[in-house]
């Protein structure tokens, strides 16, 4: 068998694109160990040595508290690596999940600003998919404000998830809106693409959908706009409609204080 090649600690620390002072620093605490040192203290490693270091990156890139790893690894039975393994695994799995989750939520925000980017001022029909919202009962001795926090703190206890990755609005009966009506409010939502965590489904449908621009009054403007057309078309609608605010610094900063997306489903 070959004599197994030692590096220093420089040379090793390169090897797994490391800065020298992280090697020390899990020497210093008996995270991981050169394997041997010389009279002057300079620390030698193995190659052997490196399967091991990068389980250790690995679990730290997870977030796994050093003691933890110290106190599975220092027991150094069969078992343990196997319960390490499975643990490892499994916080993969959910970093994926979550990941995938962040992803969804980004592509939800990008269709709705795409598609409004040019179409502020117009009435359209768009076709949307099937989509879960979680749901909040609107208590109109609340502010708005108020409510909107209520939902908030809500949804992140029953998800854990951040509340303002997804596209987040509110649920109006058609009724109220032609009554004109326009603040009672039944639902606060937020868009979560969650099969598990949702109180209410918004059914695959054709809307009609307009933009809301700048101040309170153009709200009034747009459900009317949206309620000519449906007549001049010989549409039918409800029984909701959907207001979500396209709030994103992004057009806060171009364009007006507030834009807010209303969509009534085509029966």
């Amino acid at each position: 068998m070959k004599e197994e090649k030692y590096f220093t600690a420089g040379e090793f620390a390169k090897l797994h694109n490391l800065n020298k002072r992280t090697l020390q620093y899990y020497d210093d605490i008996a995270l991981f160990k050169p394997q041997y040192k010389d009279e002057k203290g300079y620390r030698y490693y193995a190659r052997s040595q490196s399967a091991m270091l990068e389980m250790i990156l690995g679990f730290r890139e997870l977030g796994m508290p050093i003691e933890h790893i110290k106190e599975k690894l220092h027991k150094g039975t069969v078992d343990n690596f196997i319960s390490l393994f499975t643990e490892y695994q499994a916080n993969i799995d959910a970093y994926i999940e979550r990941f995938n989750t962040m992803k969804r939520s980004l592509k939800a925000r990008q269709k709705l600003l795409e598609r409004s980017k040019n179409n502020l001022n117009n009435i359209e029909i768009v076709f949307e998919e099937t989509i879960s919202l979680f749901t909040c009962p609107y208590d109109s001795h609340l502010t708005y404000d108020d409510n909107f926090h209520l939902l908030a703190k809500t949804y992140h206890e029953k998800t854990g998830d951040r509340v303002f990755r997804w596209p987040m609005g509110a649920m109006l009966r058609l009724e109220d809106a032609i009554a004109e009506n326009y603040y009672h409010y039944v639902y606060l939502f937020i868009e979560n693409d969650d099969d598990k965590n949702y109180t209410f489904v918004r059914q695959a449908s054709p809307f009609l959908v307009g933009y809301s621009v700048g101040y309170e009054e153009n709200l009034q403007d747009t459900y009317r706009r949206l309620f000519s057309y449906a007549k001049d078309h010989h549409l039918k609608l409800g029984p909701f409609c959907y207001e979500i605010g396209l709030n994103d610094e992004v057009y806060i900063s171009e364009m007006v204080d507030s834009i807010n997306q209303i969509m009534i489903p085509i029966l």
